[in-house]
């Protein structure tokens, strides 16, 4: 009888642990950008509103972030001091010049224009500590914020004369 109620008590201080152990995992959530030794990516609650007409330029703003912030080709993306207007008025999907993933076209795009600096990082390693990325200034970058099928917005936006500037250390 003692033998078996000391199994029992292992069995179940086990059993404990792995809940515990579990438990702690389900809620961690892993460091895309430790690797980087850069901040998080910003991830968005929602990408939903407004349902109807254009985003204001600080959820465009934020769109865009969640939109092109993530690892990329082994990279990851980030973006700092970006700065962007929503045009006043929207104009609709024209199939001929638009390509955009998943966009529903009962829905306006909004141009959108400004400013921001990319920055694309190298996992870390003894020969780039503390700078692993390129920081590319685009001062006038432009794009497009539109609805998607699944009632997100979608903003990106970029521009082709860019200044670069190498060996740099990431956004914290």
């Amino acid at each position: 009888m003692r033998l078996y109620l000391g199994r029992l008590t292992l069995a179940i201080a086990a059993s404990a642990f792995v809940i515990s152990a579990n438990s702690l995992g389900a809620n961690a959530q892993p460091s895309v950008s430790a690797p980087y030794g850069a901040r998080e990516p910003l991830a968005c609650v929602s990408r939903t509103a407004p349902n109807q007409g254009a985003p204001s330029n600080a959820e465009a703003t934020q769109y865009f972030k969640c939109t092109m912030e993530g690892i990329g080709d082994g990279r990851l993306y980030l973006f700092e001091d970006v700065t962007l207007q929503v045009a006043a008025q929207g104009r609709a999907y024209d199939p001929q010049r638009d390509y955009f993933p998943n966009i529903d076209n009962n829905h306006l795009v909004y141009p959108i224009s400004g400013s921001l600096v990319r920055f694309v990082c190298f996992t870390l390693n003894a020969n780039n500590a503390d700078q692993n990325c390129s920081a590319f200034v685009e001062a006038n970058a432009s794009g497009d914020c539109y609805k998607m099928i699944s009632g997100d917005w979608s903003c990106n936006m970029s521009d082709l004369n860019q200044q670069r500037t190498e060996n740099v250390a990431p956004p914290q």
